[in-house]
């Protein structure tokens, strides 16, 4: 017998352009963080660009902080190239 996710469950998309550092607790956390648009694919609804906050990077990887009921994690890992700085988010 199959058992019924509950709704939050269902609404979850992976990222495809995620981009995991080998070492992601090496990088330090930027107070208060960059105000940023960041460029998302997702699973079923494709690309989109969605406000959120940059607390972690370097020159290969971004830790971007989102509020999105598609995602269960706080933020997402992207390459530099799907960040983009936005001053007026």
């Amino acid at each position: 017998m199959p058992v019924d996710k509950p709704p939050h469950v269902l609404q979850e998309q992976a990222i495809l352009n995620e981009h995991w550092p080998s070492h992601p607790t090496d990088f330090s956390t930027h107070e208060p963080g960059i105000k940023v648009r960041a460029r998302l694919i997702w699973e079923k609804d494709g690309e989109e660009y969605v406000r959120g906050l940059a607390r972690r990077w370097d020159s290969t990887h971004v830790y971007v902080e989102i509020d999105d009921r598609r995602r269960h994690a706080l933020g997402v890992w992207l390459k530099p190239c799907d960040v983009y700085r936005n001053s007026s988010v």
